[in-house]
């Protein structure tokens, strides 16, 4: 089994500030949808995503993260280099795991989807919806394409199927 990928090393995201205290089950309402990640951090059920507790992730990656919640009085399985976590929790989870995976041998998202996901999540919680997935659109092209440079996938996590 494969190990997770280090974050890039002296760039703006390689600072881990939230991590998960159990997993997390979310629903990207797209059924029929079954995956499982080589590192057994995400598995996909019926569209239904379970990622393992212990995940490490930096917030909304170069934006302000939000206001602040208090995780025993919210309920929320987040630990916080902060003590307090953003309300932006759920969605850059979700962002940044599909980010994560999304060169990965049968992933069955495309990066519009993930990014869309996460305009969805802003949207439930009334944090600039358009304007994070704006940037996302833009932004995260960029990231995407200069992480294809850096960071080299072992063949297993490629994808499989280029004609």
């Amino acid at each position: 089994m494969q190990e997770p990928q280090e974050p890039l090393k002296g760039w703006f995201w390689d600072e881990i500030k939230l991590e998960l205290t159990q997993d997390v089950i979310w629903d990207s309402g797209k059924r029929g949808v079954n995956w499982k990640s080589l590192d057994g951090v995400l598995t996909i059920v019926d569209g239904v995503w379970t990622i393992k507790g212990g995940y490490k992730w930096d917030g909304m990656t170069g934006a302000a993260d939000g206001p602040f919640i208090d995780p025993p009085q919210a309920d929320i399985p987040v630990l916080s280099s902060k003590i307090l976590v953003p309300i932006t929790w759920l969605a850059s989870l979700i962002h940044d795991v599909g980010y994560e995976y999304l060169d990965s041998k049968g992933f069955p998202y495309t990066r519009l989807e993930i990014d869309n996901f996460l305009r969805k999540l802003l949207r439930e919680i009334h944090f600039y919806p358009q304007l994070y997935w704006r940037g996302v659109r833009i932004l995260g092209g960029i990231w995407h394409w200069v992480r294809g440079i850096f960071v080299k996938r072992p063949k297993e996590y490629r994808d499989c199927c280029k004609k």
